[in-house]
C-alpha cells in the first residue's frame, strides 16, 4: 500500500511542478498523506534554474523532484529624455509579471526575464561614470541600470527602443551619429531587435529595417516613415513580427507586442497567465482593429472662458 502511495505521491509531485502553484502543490501533498496515513511536511527550495521539492512522513520517509528551468532571458530597453512613459511600462509589464510554469507570482526567482534600462546618456558625478538619469515625457524620472557602452559588453537577449516625442531630438543631436553606431554594434550582438511606436525611426535611420516590413506609430506614421525609404512599412498591424526585428505600432500596442514576445520567447502558456495576472485585454491579433467612440472636434485652440 505504502509503495502505491510512494508512486502516486511522486507522480503528484511531478505533475505540481509542471502546472500548478505552490497551494496547490500543498494540497495535493495533504491527499497523499491521508492516503499514507501520515502527516507530511513539503518544501519547496529554488536555486539558480532548479527547483527541488522534498516531503517526508512522521516517520522519516522522504521523496525528492527536481526541476531545471530554462534559462532566464535579459530584456534591454533603451531610455532616453522624453521618452513615452506607456511605451515602457506597458513593455515591461509583460515580461516582469510573467513566471515559469508550475510557479506563482510571489514564489523567489528564477523567472522567466529580467528587465534592465539602459541609459542612453552617461553621468561623471563625484568622478564615477554611471548611467544618467531619464525623464520620461510629461512623467517621471528612471533611473537606468546601465550606460549603454555597458550594454554592449553586456548584451541582453532582446532589446527594445521606445518612442515618444524624445526620439525626435535623438536623430536631430550632435550625438545621433553615434547612437546609430551603437544600434548597428547592438545588432551584431542581440537575438531580437525590437521597437515601440516612433522607437522604429531610430531602427530606420539604422538601416536595419531596409526590405523587412514594419509598423510605427500611426499618427506619426508620415514622419517615421521619411527614415527608411527602404522599408516595407504597414499602416495598419497594430505590431510586424519581421523574424529578428519586431516592431510595433502606437503607445498601449507595444503592450500588446509585449505579451507576444513573451509567447514567442517562453511560450504561449506563459503568456496567457501573464496577461490574466495582468488583468490586461490582450489583443492578440496584431491586425484587429481598435475602434474609438465617436468623438465631438475639439478646435486647436479653444476659446478662453472669458470669451463670450
Amino acid at each position: 500500500m505504502h509503495e502505491v502511495c510512494w508512486f502516486l505521491l511522486g507522480l503528484a509531485m511531478l505533475l505540481a511542478m509542471e502546472q500548478a502553484s505552490t497551494t496547490r502543490l500543498r494540497d495535493l501533498v495533504k491527499i497523499a498523506g491521508a492516503m499514507v496515513g501520515s502527516a507530511m511536511v513539503v518544501c519547496m527550495q529554488k536555486n539558480g534554474g532548479h527547483m527541488t521539492l522534498s516531503i517526508q512522513t512522521e516517520d522519516g520517509q522522504s521523496n525528492t523532484a527536481e526541476r531545471r528551468f530554462p534559462r532566464t532571458q535579459r530584456i534591454g530597453i533603451l531610455v532616453f529624455n522624453n521618452f513615452e512613459p506607456l511605451d515602457v511600462w506597458g513593455f515591461v509589464q509583460a515580461f516582469s509579471i510573467s513566471r515559469f510554469l508550475g510557479t506563482g507570482y510571489s514564489d523567489p526567482p528564477p523567472y522567466p526575464f529580467e528587465v534592465q534600462l539602459i541609459s542612453v546618456a552617461e553621468s561623471s558625478g563625484a568622478g564615477v561614470a554611471s548611467p544618467a538619469p531619464e525623464k520620461s515625457y510629461n512623467g517621471p524620472h528612471v533611473a537606468p541600470d546601465m550606460y549603454r557602452d555597458q550594454a554592449l559588453r553586456h548584451p541582453p537577449d532582446l532589446l527594445m527602443i521606445p518612442g515618444g516625442q524624445g526620439t525626435r531630438d535623438l536623430l536631430d543631436s550632435p550625438d545621433t551619429p553615434a547612437l546609430i553606431e551603437w544600434v548597428r554594434a547592438m545588432d551584431k550582438e542581440v537575438g531580437l531587435m525590437t521597437s515601440v511606436c516612433t522607437g522604429a525611426a531610430v531602427l530606420a535611420q539604422s538601416g536595419l529595417l531596409d526590405g523587412r516590413p514594419a509598423a510605427t506609430n500611426h499618427a506619426a506614421f508620415g514622419w517615421v516613415s521619411g527614415f527608411g525609404p527602404r522599408v516595407l512599412w504597414d499602416n495598419v498591424s497594430r505590431w510586424v513580427d519581421a523574424g529578428r526585428y519586431v516592431t510595433s505600432a502606437g503607445v498601449s500596442a507595444g503592450t500588446d507586442m509585449g505579451f507576444y514576445l513573451v509567447s514567442r520567447l517562453a511560450g504561449r502558456a506563459v503568456a496567457e497567465i501573464a496577461a490574466s495576472a495582468s488583468e490586461y485585454d490582450w489583443h492578440r491579433d496584431p491586425e484587429q482593429p481598435i475602434f474609438y467612440p465617436q468623438q465631438a472636434q475639439i478646435p486647436e485652440q479653444p476659446a478662453s472662458l472669458h470669451q463670450k
